[in-house]
């Protein structure tokens, strides 16, 4: 959206969802409902096979804990030794000021960082050839944001791994947002980090798109990192 669309999006007091009550009471003594409650589009998971295309919500960031839990898997059933001991961390309030990423930096201080992000996709209202990110087009490799110029070494690590590994990917450069990367990359002394985004349409709607391939792209290529970092090429980036 323009800034001139944000402006004309609706206030949160300007919100309302109407149960049928007639007083406060009613809302908290028969639906248990109080001020500060959640609340959540009721969305079910559904995948499309003839296009190979999922649909949900909050993909930004599910698609990203999908990936997590799937490389550790892939991992577990390898038997996969490193010489790195390999920390998953899923991050609360990255939408609010990556407040969970900047606790969980400090936390583990890792040597470098992988991070999922269920990126947004241009390719619903953009031709293909300027889109910066569009489904079925691979994991999206992010050059630059608002919060982070990334490290050209670790990007070219990644770039020469997906090629030798015949993974799909797509290099992007978004002018705004952020990425859980952007505390990461400058604790401590600077962690080398690196951002695998997930294409998703509409990702901050109730209904958000991704493809299984793309989703399949950053695993693979999340593995094939781990599989090849040593100490001496960390030190490297």
């Amino acid at each position: 959206m323009t800034d001139e669309e944000k402006i004309k999006l609706p206030k949160m007091n300007e919100l309302s969802i109407d149960l049928g009550t007639s007083s406060y009471d009613e809302t908290v003594n028969l639906y248990g409902i109080e001020i500060g409650n959640p609340v959540v589009p009721d969305v079910k998971f559904s995948y499309d096979e003839k296009i190979g295309i999922m649909r949900a919500k909050a993909f930004d960031n599910r698609i990203g804990c999908a990936a997590v839990l799937e490389v550790l898997k892939k991992l577990e059933e390898e038997k996969f030794s490193s010489f790195f001991n390999i920390v998953a961390s899923i991050s609360s309030q990255e939408e609010v000021g990556l407040r969970g990423a900047q606790v969980a930096a400090q936390r583990f201080n890792p040597d470098f960082v992988i991070v999922f992000e269920g990126s947004p996709a241009d390719d619903s209202f953009q031709s293909a050839n300027k889109a910066k990110g569009k489904l079925r087009g691979g994991v999206q490799l992010r050059a630059l944001d608002a919060s982070m110029i990334s490290n050209p070494r670790v990007l070219e690590f990644s770039k020469n791994l997906a090629r030798e590994k015949d993974i799909p990917f797509q290099v992007i450069v978004r002018e705004k947002g952020s990425t859980n990367a952007g505390k990461y990359h400058i604790t401590g002394k600077g962690i080398p980090s690196l951002v695998l985004g997930v294409p998703t349409r509409y990702a901050h709607t109730a209904y958000c798109y991704a493809s299984l391939l793309d989703t399949e792209a950053a695993v693979n290529l999340a593995l094939e990192c781990i599989k090849r970092l040593t100490l001496e090429k960390v030190k490297e980036f």
